[in-house]
């Protein structure tokens, strides 16, 4: 008679869910906290010319502002200087550039935590229901049997 449970690691369980749904969702959130970052950079050189004359600055001090910004950055969204800023004002470009600050928090809930995390972290009934959720996201099944937590490890010859 085998008594053997059947078991399986994490690492078979992202193969059997695959590549789907819930791992394009995740890639378009975080890049979505990365955008935030990048505007941050952006920002500054397109708001530089503004605040000169706004608050009189001196070439010099102008400089400064804009110096920390990338030239490729420059390249890829100098779209906002043309539209945003001509039409309305700095002002309205720091505003717009928040955007995607507030969806970041305003998602946060819905990012699950992390299997492998949750895993190792001896939470392996909570990394266990989230699987369940990515299969499900990604219209696949999870193998059969009991998720190994990776603590229990243990190689027997």
């Amino acid at each position: 008679m085998d008594n053997e449970r059947l078991v399986y690691t994490l690492d078979e369980a992202f193969t059997y869910v695959g590549f789907g749904k819930f791992q394009v969702l995740l890639l378009l959130y975080a890049g979505l906290g990365l955008f935030p970052e990048a505007m941050e950079i952006m920002i500054l050189s397109f708001i530089g010319p503004a605040i000169k004359s706004e608050w009189r600055l001196s070439p010099t001090q102008e400089s400064l502002l804009t110096t920390v910004v990338f030239a490729g950055l420059l390249l890829g969204f100098h779209h906002f200087a043309c539209i945003i800023i001509p039409r309305l004002n700095w002002r309205w470009l720091l505003a717009l550039s928040s955007v995607p600050s507030f969806a970041v928090f305003l998602l946060h809930g819905l990012a699950p935590e992390s299997p492998r995390y949750l895993c190792m972290a001896g939470q392996t009934a909570d990394a266990h229901r989230v699987l369940e959720k990515i299969a499900l996201k990604n219209g696949r099944n999870l193998p059969s049997g009991s998720l190994l937590r990776f603590c229990l490890i243990i190689l027997l010859d």
